[in-house]
């Protein structure tokens, strides 16, 4: 993937539980990935669904700290856009979920495809499948 895809990144939650996780799979080269990612200025976009889907997550003791730091750091100083919980994503989500009956997509991965789709973004910094099945590249 050349310099010029990687102007713009949505961030899953795959990727922010990679982040925070040392015992995930995937924590050292996310983590070595992300700090890429910001040397290169890259734009990151996230959703709030995404956001609370991680900090579900991230309610278990054990990462709750983590969590809670990483998200300030994403709201304050790292994410360039962060797309509200609206009810017409949620409406157009749906709808995508329904479709898609064949594919284990959740409905926050619905809502990141139906968003990535909307703005024109190709590169997510996941490791998730789920978003290559939609014709999306995954960094991770």
């Amino acid at each position: 993937m050349g310099q010029a895809d990687l102007a713009r990144v949505f961030v899953d939650t795959h990727a922010l539980i990679a982040l925070v996780n040392s015992d995930d799979s995937k924590h050292e080269a996310a983590s070595l990935l992300f700090e890429r990612l910001v040397h290169d200025d890259c734009e990151f976009v996230l959703s709030e669904w995404v956001l609370a889907e991680f900090l579900t997550v991230c309610s278990r003791r054990r990462l709750r700290s983590a969590g809670l730091r990483l998200v300030s750091t994403v709201l304050s100083d790292v994410a360039e856009i962060i797309y509200p919980a609206d009810h017409a994503t949620f409406e157009a989500s749906f709808a995508l979920f329904r479709q898609r009956s064949d594919k284990e997509w959740s409905l926050i991965d619905c809502t990141s495809i139906v968003l990535c789709r909307q703005r024109r973004i190709t590169a997510v910094f996941t490791g998730d499948k789920h978003f290559s099945q939609a014709g999306l590249n995954i960094l991770l």
